[in-house]
């Protein structure tokens, strides 16, 4: 899949709105069935004030 930088905008507007309603409305995993969701990877960035993290969802069952 290509990047998509408009839907990223969008979506930390959303997360900086703080309108947890919103986060909810997507629905791109659940179309599928039950999922897990699991961290696969964590790493602290001081320099940036934050961290980055990969995580993964799997099908459940």
């Amino acid at each position: 899949m290509d990047l998509d930088p408009e839907w990223d905008r969008a979506f930390l507007d959303v997360c900086r709105s703080g309108r947890v309603e919103d986060v909810a409305a997507y629905s791109a995993l659940s179309a599928c069935g039950d999922y897990d969701v699991t961290y696969e990877f964590y790493r602290p960035i001081k320099e940036y004030i934050a961290g980055f993290a990969v995580t993964t969802a799997l099908l459940a069952g």
